[in-house]
């Protein structure tokens, strides 16, 4: 499963919990819908949305990542408002004509004291046990697990959710240092059953 990788996922929950500023361009929905499979190109995309966080290529394939981070207002008396990632992947063939796309819009729970903060919430051992490779289908995934925090594709087309957790040391003003994480990676086939597992733990 070759997807975006959990450095990724940990900084966009770090940005989440740090402060209370929104991104400066959104990912506009409508703009999504633009975008056709077959026809429109990488280049298309590129001036419509600009330049990508991240961009994977293997097999002669591309696939551009967008995100943005909308950032919970939190105080030292714990956040007033949610966290959210809006996430655009966009697939590409080797004649950069766009394969297929995935826009995802997730609210994280954000919880903060005085010193700490976390971001999205753990995947317990219990929970994890219960999601099965070639059994489990993306409906189940989320009745057991709760939404996602984040979704892209796959190289290979896949659908990949992710549930990604952090706590971090607030010190307010906009700054935090990762203490541990965590992240749970889901890759559903075409028929929306799980293809694939991949669990990853820092602290």
């Amino acid at each position: 499963m070759k997807s975006i990788c959990f450095d990724l996922a940990a900084a966009c929950l770090l940005i989440a919990v740090a402060g209370c500023e929104t991104a400066a361009d959104r990912i506009d929905p409508e703009l999504v819908q633009t975008i056709k499979p077959g026809i429109t190109t990488r280049q298309e995309v590129l001036k419509q949305f600009g330049s990508p966080r991240e961009t994977l290529s293997s097999g002669g394939r591309t696939l551009l990542f967008y995100e943005r981070d909308y950032r919970a207002w939190v105080t030292r008396y714990g956040p007033i408002s949610p966290a959210r990632l809006v996430c655009l992947s966009v697939l590409f063939d080797r004649n950069d004509r766009v394969i297929r796309t995935n826009y995802s819009s997730h609210n994280l729970t954000v919880h903060a004291g005085a010193v700490t903060a976390s971001a999205g919430s753990p995947v317990s051992e219990k929970m994890l046990a219960r999601i099965h490779a070639n059994i489990t289908t993306r409906k189940e995934a989320i009745e057991i697990l709760g939404e996602p925090g984040m979704e892209t594709l796959a190289l290979d087309g896949h659908l990949v959710m992710s549930w990604p957790y952090i706590e971090a040391d607030y010190a307010g003003g906009g700054s935090s240092r990762l203490k541990n994480a965590s992240l749970l990676q889901l890759a559903f086939d075409n028929a929306d059953v799980v293809a694939a597992i991949k669990t990853v733990n820092r602290r």
